[in-house]
């Protein structure tokens, strides 16, 4: 006899209990040979009925061994369409999530190009507001440094005056011909004129180029130390350019910028009865 055979008939009987992957389990094989029973020939009646019991025992067994591979078969099915599914739903979400962080990382390169320009515009906004807070911080420091004159004499105004007062008279004429007064009386008038205090006269002073504040208080000061200078006041100081009204009984030159600290290399642009106008190093404007 076979190992099957030899088995004992109380073996378990096909069930449908299912693996760990939801799957039936297949049924345990009933004990005894097909083989074997077809091949003896006998005609007890216990031992064909035997033989018929193990028959339709192993009919039951296929039976029930057809149903799970069937039920196997459509739970495999639904796996695989799960796992379809999943793998669908899968892509969908790695999609919609990479559009969101394609929109995402255009709304930080938009925000990021935004807030640039508004820092540019700030920043200049700024600069502006610096120099505007520069010039009133000189005017206010010129105002303390000096009073400010109740009217302030145009160019032209002041061209006029200075021609007025540095007119001569005319010679007498003598029989219709011009009067030559001799040598002598010349020489005396042109000492007597060059000893006579000139009558002062307002002139305009410009410089260019001015860095600070310190530096433009530095130069009025210089202007009121020299001798024929009776008067020095502010009148504007914006983006380097500084502007003073000086009242002065002599001529006002290169030569009186001589002795002063922060005027090296200062170049003398005009240098008019009414206008003396400087430049110092590093400035463009002319």
């Amino acid at each position: 006899m076979s190992e099957n055979e030899r088995a004992p008939e109380n073996r378990a009987r096909p069930g449908t209990a299912t693996t760990a992957s939801g799957l039936a389990a297949l049924p345990a094989r009933p004990a005894g040979s097909l083989t074997n029973d077809l091949a003896s020939d006998t005609d007890d009646l216990a031992t064909l009925r035997q033989r018929l019991d193990r028959a339709r025992e192993r009919l039951a067994f296929y039976e029930s061994f057809d149903r799970i591979i069937q039920e196997n078969i459509r739970r495999s099915s639904e796996l695989m369409i799960e796992a379809t599914e999943l793998h669908e739903r899968a892509e969908r979400a790695i999609a919609v999530q990479a559009e969101a962080q394609a929109a995402l990382d255009q709304q930080r390169a938009d925000d990021r190009a935004h807030y640039a320009t508004l820092l540019s515009d700030l920043q200049n906004e700024l600069g502006r507001t610096r120099a505007a807070l520069d010039g009133i911080t000189a005017r206010v420091t010129f105002a303390l440094a000096g009073p400010a004159a109740d009217t302030v004499a145009t160019p032209d105004e002041s061209a006029t005056a200075s021609a007025e007062s540095t007119a001569a008279p005319a010679p007498a004429s003598i029989g219709g011909a011009p009067a030559v007064p001799p040598a002598s009386i010349t020489a005396d008038v042109g000492a007597a004129s060059a000893l006579a205090p000139q009558s002062p006269r307002t002139v305009e002073v410009l410089v260019h180029g001015v860095p600070t504040a310190r530096v433009a208080i530095s130069f009025q000061n210089h202007l009121r130390g020299l001798d024929q200078v009776s008067e020095v006041e502010a009148r504007e100081f914006v983006e380097g350019l500084l502007r003073l009204q000086v009242t002065a009984s002599g001529d006002l030159g290169t030569n009186e910028l001589a002795g002063w600290s922060d005027g090296d290399g200062a170049e003398t642009l005009r240098a008019l009865p009414d206008l003396l106008e400087i430049s110092l190093p590093g400035t463009t404007e002319r």
